[in-house]
């Protein structure tokens, strides 16, 4: 997460991001007309702390 952002004026700090890329079937398969957008997705979890 950036600095300067709402959670940094808000007194959040970034504790651990774990990353997670898709692994269901329509993201492998080369067929599909929405494979590179789906195998491209990255979802993040972002831990805070306050402090």
């Amino acid at each position: 997460m950036p600095t300067g952002t709402g959670c940094t004026a808000a007194g959040l700090r970034v504790v651990s991001r774990t990353v997670a890329k898709p692994c269901h079937p329509r993201a492998k398969d080369a067929s599909d007309p929405f494979h590179s957008a789906r195998a491209a997705e990255v979802t993040s979890l972002w831990r805070l702390r306050a402090g």
